[in-house]
Formats: structure tokens, sequence, C-alpha cells
């Protein structure tokens, strides 16, 4: 996550998030900052953190920070930097997040399809083995499920079906990468290009920018 890029777009540099943080969390009202995907944080944004970390104004703030631990090892930035906070008396706590159990899959399956959990028994079994309970992986697999048309929601009965036996046939892979490549390749000719311009432009951009590069390569290759 970018945090620094956000801050600039709304014309704040990192100073006054200090101060802006300052003023808000106190003992009266403590601040809760959640950060997601650190695994790929950029260097002004690892900055600002560090400010916030080791900076004497801040007081009752709590900081969550989530990131892939399997993309992050000890010699990542971000790794390095809680243990020069943990060095410095800073109370950092690290919790792994074990893949889903059975009840909240069959809860999340169940308010998903309008059905009761004992309804979904069967499906919800399945879903954990196609994805190890990783809940990524098991929206990305549901919508694979509704693309294939295996599970549906019909208008005449009014309630979603699926076939738990052509589901446990389905040849899928068990890997989130393959299967957004996959996802991917079923893309029409020209979204696919247009999802490789954008690729090739960054993770943020403007609208307007992604249809100027278009407009530029259409004229170069007429």
């Amino acid at each position: 996550m970018q945090l620094v890029k956000a801050l600039n777009r709304e014309k704040l540099l990192p100073e006054a998030i200090i101060t802006f943080l300052s003023r808000i969390a106190h003992s009266e009202h403590p601040l809760v900052l959640f950060i997601d995907d650190l695994q790929w944080i950029d260097p002004a944004s690892l900055k600002l953190i560090d400010s916030i970390f080791f900076s004497d104004a801040i007081k009752y703030l709590y900081l969550i920070g989530a990131y892939r631990n399997n993309e992050v090892d000890f010699a990542h930035p971000f790794v390095q930097l809680m243990e020069r906070a943990i060095e410095q008396g800073i109370s950092i706590e690290k919790l792994q997040i074990p893949p889903l159990q059975y009840d909240a899959v069959a809860t999340f399956i169940a308010e998903s399809t309008i059905r009761e959990k004992a309804e979904v028994k069967e499906l919800a079994e399945l879903v954990i083995r196609k994805t190890d309970s990783n809940p990524f992986f098991i929206r990305q697999f549901l919508n694979n499920l509704c693309q294939r048309n295996l599970l549906r929601f019909d208008l005449n009965e009014k309630k979603w079906l699926w076939s738990e036996q052509q589901i446990s046939m389905l040849n899928i892979t068990d890997n989130v990468v393959e299967l957004l490549i996959e996802h991917l390749g079923r893309l029409d000719p020209e979204t696919r290009t247009l999802l490789h311009i954008a690729s090739c432009i960054g993770n943020e951009f403007e609208l307007e920018t992604l249809a100027k590069i278009c407009k530029q390569l259409l004229m170069k290759n007429t």
C-alpha cells in the first residue's frame, strides 16, 4: 500500500499527518490505524510509518499492519523497522492468521447463497478441500463457479443451486495466481490488451492516462 501517494493526492505532507495524529489520538480518544498489504510497502510510506513509530508527539495510537507472511522475510524493510521499534521499547505483537475454520466457511457460503448452514454442509466441505480455507481463494473460487454456471441463481425456484458432484469433478488449480491467470484468459482480447497496457503504467493511474496511451498506440499501429 502506497500510503504517501494517497496523502499527496490530498495535498498532505507526512509532517502534517504526524501533527494531525498527535492531536486526535489521546487518552480519552485513542486511535486505531490499519494498514494492509505491507509486503508491498514503498520507501516513502515506510519512512512515514517510521516517523509514526518513533514520534514523541504521538501517543495512544494502536497501529495494525497486515502482510502476506510468505512474501516477507527477515531482510524485508518493514520487518527491520519492527525490530528497531522493539529494541526501542515499543510494544509489538505478531499474530499469524490461520486458515478459516469450517464454521466460518459454512457461514460465509450460507449467507452468500441465502441458505441455512445445514444446507451448504457438503458445498462448504468441498470448498475447503479446493481452497485450503484461504479467504481470498474462497471468494475467487466461488466467483469461478458462478462464471462456469456451476453455482447459479434459479429464477423459477428463486434460490441458489449447485451440484457438488460437478464441482468435485472440476479440474481447477489450487493456486490463487494460476486461478487468476485462468480467469484473465477467458476475457476477450480487447480487454486483455487494456489490462496489459494498464499493468505497464502501475497499480494506480487515471483513466485519462490509459486512454491517451491507447490512442497513441492506435495511431502508431495505423
